[in-house]
């Protein structure tokens, strides 16, 4: 099958995780994957390297989050634009499915479904419960062209499930697969890191934002680095297009705390480079969760995981086996972590039971088939 995916950023994420490991197997298995982005990026030249060709469309940025009214107003007419190009592309191609993987392109991609006489599967990963963007995509949904839909985790799907029952389904979303067999290179990231082997490294990552709980990290186990003095912690990742005032702030906030010295600010990093240096991963997402890749990706590692109770995140790591779920709270948060600092078996148990729960729940090769399938099936 001739297949066009779709997607809204040409940057890696999570979603372009994702997108990249489906055309893989799409190549793997003998159909032929084509790619459409807004612009030129990480996606397209990865793209490349694979023999995936791709295509440019109409489509400008929008700033993440609430969208301002002018935003509101430009997105239909954007839409057209970028429908017509992506029926045009369809057409040419004789692609049998649009794959619409992400949900600002949603209204695209049906659009040019309907104009181009091919079915559109969407491939959900935000999680919206109320407001406009749940009332456009429970329209869509009732579209005869929309021929599937899967959400990341039942969090995500909830709102969708009584719309048009056994449209839209639940997959959650894996691990890439270098996550599971890479070995690990723990002595070397430590030591650039500046981490010593038996200190015991507590660590964050994700793009610095008042939403993923960076300044609740520190507020929560700077007083712990007087306590334990083999703790470091470690905040991996940077503002990006975020506002940096955040950034800036929650290193002040290290740099003026007893211990602060001991608080490391790795900048963009690799994330296996990252989980394979740390002894406890702390997710502390203070905004909803739709899914949580980098929470899957450090049990994958081995590593015992600490999670608010936020979203999918209480899906994906079980209370008490594979790691904690802790309110958002510093107190909760501390303590959690402290039990894994004072217990090396602790750690290495959760590690263990992590890794065991990502090879059957978030397996590469299983979730993956899952939700070809399911955009592939006959309707």
């Amino acid at each position: 099958m001739k297949i066009l995916f779709v997607d809204q950023n040409s940057s890696l994420g999570g979603g372009q995780r994702v997108l990249l490991d489906l055309m893989s197997w799409a190549l793997e298995n003998g159909h032929s994957p084509f790619l459409m982005l807004p612009d030129e990026g990480y996606v397209t030249k990865a793209a490349a390297e694979k023999g995936i060709p791709f295509f440019v469309f109409p489509f400008p940025g929008m700033t993440a989050g609430r969208k301002n009214i002018f935003e509101k107003i430009a997105y239909p007419p954007r839409c057209m634009r970028a429908s017509n190009r992506i029926s045009d592309i369809a057409d040419e191609l004789k692609a049998d499915l649009i794959f619409a993987n992400g949900p600002r392109i949603f209204l695209p991609c049906v659009m040019a479904g309907k104009g181009a006489g091919v079915p559109v599967h969407l491939q959900l990963h935000l999680l919206f419960e109320k407001g406009a963007e749940k009332m456009l995509i429970s329209h869509l949904l009732k579209s005869d062209v929309v021929r599937s839909a899967v959400a990341c985790s039942k969090k995500v799907s909830a709102p969708f499930t009584s719309v048009k029952p056994g449209k839209m389904q639940t997959v959650p979303y894996w691990v890439s697969p270098e996550f599971l067999s890479e070995p690990s290179r723990r002595a070397e990231i430590r030591n650039r890191l500046g981490i010593g082997g038996s200190d015991i490294a507590a660590g964050v990552i994700g793009r610095i934002s008042p939403t993923k709980g960076q300044r609740l990290f520190l507020n929560a186990l700077l007083p712990l680095l007087t306590i334990h003095p083999s703790l470091r912690l470690v905040v991996a990742g940077s503002s990006d297009f975020e506002n940096k005032k955040e950034e800036d702030e929650i290193k002040k906030l290290a740099s003026g705390f007893p211990g602060g010295d001991k608080v490391r600010f790795t900048g963009m990093i690799e994330g296996r480079d990252f989980y394979d240096g740390m002894d406890i991963l702390v997710v502390p997402s203070v905004w909803e969760e739709p899914f949580g890749l980098v929470s899957v990706e450090g049990m994958a590692r081995s590593l015992p995981v600490v999670v608010t109770k936020s979203g999918a995140l209480q899906e994906i790591v079980e209370d008490g086996v594979t790691g904690f779920v802790v309110p958002k709270e510093e107190e909760h948060l501390r303590e959690a972590v402290e039990k894994l600092i004072v217990s090396p078996e602790l750690r290495g148990e959760m590690g263990s039971k992590g890794r065991e729960r990502v090879l059957k729940s978030f397996n590469p090769g299983i979730q993956i088939n899952k939700v070809m399938e399911i955009a592939l099936a006959e309707r």
